[in-house]
């Protein structure tokens, strides 16, 4: 959870399990955007996974968006492009 003058500016998520880190559910208040919280937020995600001993951390993101830019300047790297996929049964 990320504060500012005592208000809840964001929060974002850390699972971690078997050496790896996943990022989740990132956000930030309207009213705290582009002010670097986002930042700080998963960069502490990102130090805590490591803390933890976990080898790798990642996340999900939709491809080509802001949020897609911010991880790319913050070190993350594409991995994959997530596939859709429908299951008959």
């Amino acid at each position: 959870l990320a504060r500012i003058e005592g208000s809840a500016a964001g929060a974002c998520t850390l699972f971690s399990h078997n050496g790896w880190g996943r990022v989740e559910n990132v956000a930030v208040h309207p009213q705290y955007q582009r002010r670097g919280v986002a930042t700080a937020l998963v960069l502490r995600a990102v130090a805590d996974s490591l803390e933890e001993g976990n080898g790798c951390t990642f996340l999900y993101t939709e491809v080509g968006g802001d949020a897609a830019r911010l991880y790319r300047r913050l070190g993350f790297e594409p991995w994959a492009e997530r596939m859709n996929r429908r299951f008959r049964g």
